[in-house]
């Protein structure tokens, strides 16, 4: 009961009535990544240039990166937590802790996008447009 975020949710799903409670308790906790990779997804933040779809992209890589045998429910709870947590907005924060409540990761990122296209948050990648400027020989087409 004492422990938080990504150990709690590897053991949410675990009998610990069960006479080897011990040993999948310690192979649960063991099959996770390097701990760069698992440092590295509990402090992802979406970057200032970064769209949602990146965000949540870099998210689900750095998060199979550091668990890859975790369940769906276990990755699904701890890609919603890291998502909310780590956005820019934090009018964008509140809305989803209050109207993405009960909803899963997918759910949440679609309501989020929802959410910026009606307030207008969206924000598209700056493209750069190269122009060639140099005059052209009347022999180049």
């Amino acid at each position: 009961m004492a422990l938080e975020s990504p150990a709690s949710e590897v053991l949410r799903d675990l009998d610990s009535s069960q006479p080897q409670a011990y040993s999948l308790i310690w192979e649960a906790g063991s099959h996770g990544g390097a701990p760069e990779a698992m440092h590295g997804f509990e402090s992802r933040r979406q970057e200032k240039i970064e769209t949602i779809p990146d965000f949540e992209q870099a998210l689900r890589t750095s998060h199979r990166k550091a668990w890859p045998a975790a369940t769906p429910e276990q990755r699904d709870a701890a890609l919603k937590r890291r998502f909310e947590d780590g956005l820019i907005s934090t009018e964008m924060i509140q809305f989803l802790r209050l109207h993405a409540r009960d909803l899963d990761f997918h759910a949440t990122v679609i309501k989020e996008r929802q959410f910026a296209n009606a307030t207008g948050q969206s924000t598209a990648k700056k493209r750069v447009n190269f122009i060639d400027t140099r005059p052209k020989s009347p022999f180049q087409p």
